[in-house]
């Protein structure tokens, strides 16, 4: 915001100083005036804001760290992004610690759920169409139904 300031009073001189040669009424002229008046509001409105978030922050270190605060300024800043990194990282630690817990005993339930199929004995290819194809083993049911009627003499 200083910076702003140094910048605007720049423009003023400017405009003081080298714009006097040329006609007031000029277009340029108009504008850049326009420009610095609005400019000095705005920079003006920021400087006030500045202070007023200077003198907050100070106030606040005071509370957290006393007088010392009143020296280090904006050191509360550096203070609570570092906290946040330190946060961030061990959210981030224990969701991979979750991730790889979840991992293992899934990987764990799996070789334990392929070891009992192996030690079980081998079902009948009968067993597997029936376990994979319920619907059709209702209607082979129903099939054979209707075939042996075929087979048996009408009345």
């Amino acid at each position: 915001v200083s910076k702003l300031g140094q910048s605007l009073v720049k423009a003023r001189d400017f405009l003081r100083v080298e714009m006097q040669n040329l006609d007031e009424d000029s277009e340029f002229h108009r504008t850049l005036k326009s420009f610095v008046e609005h400019a000095e509001t705005d920079v003006t409105l920021l400087l006030e804001e500045e202070k007023r978030i200077m003198t907050l922050v100070k106030s606040t270190a005071d509370y957290f760290h006393g007088k010392a605060g009143r020296d280090e300024g904006l050191r509360l800043f550096v203070i609570v992004r570092d906290f946040l990194i330190i946060l961030d990282k061990v959210c981030k630690e224990i969701k991979d610690s979750t991730e790889k817990a979840a991992k293992t005993t899934t990987s764990k339930k799996d070789s334990q759920t392929a070891a009992a199929t192996s030690e079980n004995h081998q079902p009948t290819p009968s067993d597997i169409h029936q376990r994979l194809f319920p619907a059709i083993a209702g209607r082979r049911i129903d099939d054979d139904d209707s075939s042996s009627d075929d087979e048996s003499p009408s009345p």
